[in-house]
């Protein structure tokens, strides 16, 4: 993981001293302001880190000292300097930051200061490769930092011949993003219109007639399930890239996927791809913040990379698409930023009416009649199993795994799926039977003719 991570591929130092305070930021430290240039030459910040004691929270301030050299090391006598400004910073500790090493004189004297109990100050020393270690847990800070200029997203008329090869080896993540076929051609006059849902599409032309002009930073779009929250999304996408502009999408299950496998199974393809969403001129983000319930330390990251992919965006003035079905209740980490994203941008709803479920309706003598509850795609269904067969999977592995790795692929596990996995051979045994099972219904339930599934109160229901 992280081999594309090159500290001396940044340009210069005054980027590098911008990545030393995106990364203070990422690990929590607050109020970062820059000193500007310091009376050694080097790049000052001030910071304040977060520390807990049995009467509360309070925080001291560091100064931090940027230095970007591509071969040499910190010496004792820039140290020095470093440590000797403090006083007029009013700092309790100093934080080093160096694109390469400390030499070892130098990480003597740090250690000797820290660990003085005559000193008042603290002293922190972060070389390249710490930072580079940090850099794992921020996949937002390593695209846009180290991948965002070989990833730069081409107008829709150019991505058929692009080939960026960062996406997976089959394709670049320009057709990977890409409209689905269902709706690649999908346009505002296409969108279903009833008499139920005639208000909304009212307001849904009336958006899409302007959207090109001035888009907002953001618009989300609500309706219940099957009301044509993504067809519209892709009617809007689709007016633009008719215009020469790149447009991409993104559904929340492929993002909280590819975090998975980066984070997890140490696949490097995700920082890249997360380059290529920041860049591209449109993005849809379908279903934000879905499954993401903060189950586990990894669901709350991925949650937070998915809030920062849109903060990103709306600093660098990139119009940002996102669908939110009305059932969808997230985690608090993406419930408290959507109430933001409402109370701050346009808000457009597609209805209440479940257009699938009418066209299913289509020709019957009776229609199927409104029931109350969530109505669910038969996808919807085949996906939930095979998220249920493949924790079973990995269950299975690692109550197979031998002693000395089990604790860790438990954690792993954990992670990912908020469930944990004794080794007993009878819990062992009745997992690999529902699995089994599993199989032969997700078999049965794509084989079926039937068009949504209705959820309530009493469980989930086929209706045919």
């Amino acid at each position: 993981m992280m081999q594309d991570t090159d500290l001396l591929a940044i340009d210069s130092p005054s980027t590098f001293e911008k990545l030393c305070s995106d990364l203070l930021v990422a690990e929590g430290c607050q109020n970062v302001r820059g000193l500007g240039v310091g009376p050694d030459s080097g790049r000052d910040i001030l910071v304040d880190i977060p520390l807990r004691s049995p009467i509360g929270h309070y925080s001291e301030i560091f100064m931090v000292q940027c230095k970007f050299y591509a071969s040499r090391s910190i010496s004792v006598r820039e140290l020095n300097d470093a440590y000797n400004a403090l006083p007029m910073h009013n700092a309790q500790g100093l934080l080093f930051i160096a694109s390469c090493s400390f030499s070892g004189a130098a990480v003597t004297k740090a250690e000797a200061l820290d660990q003085d109990m005559n000193s008042p100050y603290r002293v922190k020393l972060w070389d390249g490769n710490e930072i580079v270690r940090r850099l794992q847990h921020h996949p937002v800070l390593v695209a846009k930092y180290f991948y965002a200029s070989r990833s730069a997203p081409v107008s829709a008329s150019a991505a058929a011949a692009h080939a960026d090869g960062l996406g997976s080896p089959e394709k670049p993540w320009s057709e990977k993003f890409a409209p689905p076929p269902p709706y690649a051609k999908v346009t505002m006059e296409t969108f279903p219109r009833t008499s139920s849902n005639e208000l909304a599409v009212a307001q849904l032309r009336k958006h899409a007639a302007v959207y090109g002009e001035k888009p907002p930073l953001v618009l989300l779009i609500t309706g219940a399930v099957g009301s044509g929250k993504t067809g519209f999304a892709f009617s809007l996408l689709n007016g633009c890239a008719a215009s020469g502009v790149s447009v991409a999408h993104i559904h929340n299950y492929m993002f909280a996927s590819l975090f998975y496998d980066y984070v997890l199974e140490g696949d490097d393809r995700f920082p890249s791809a997360l380059a290529y969403l920041l860049g591209v001129d449109y993005l849809l983000l379908d279903d934000y913040g879905l499954g993401m319930n903060d189950k586990s330390e990894t669901q709350v990251r991925v949650a937070e990379t998915l809030i920062e992919v849109t903060k990103i965006r709306i600093q660098n003035k990139k119009p940002t698409v996102v669908t939110v079905a009305d059932f969808n209740e997230p985690g608090p980490t993406v419930r408290m930023y959507l109430t933001y994203l409402k109370a701050s941008f346009p808000v457009v709803s597609c209805g209440t009416e479940n257009l699938r479920r009418r066209r299913a309706d289509a020709g019957r003598e009776t229609p199927t009649p409104e029931i109350r509850g969530r109505w669910l795609g038969r996808a919807w269904l085949s996906e939930k199993m095979c998220e249920a067969e493949d924790w079973i999977k990995q269950a299975i592995e690692v109550a197979a795994t031998p002693d000395d790795e089990f604790a860790a692929q438990q954690r792993l596990l954990k992670e990912r799926y908020g469930q944990a996995i004794t080794r007993e051979q009878e819990v062992v045994s009745i997992l690999e039977h529902i699995r089994d099972r599993l199989r032969d219904w997700r078999g049965f339930v794509e084989s079926f003719p039937f068009d949504a599934v209705r959820e309530d109160d009493e469980g989930v229901h086929l209706e045919p």
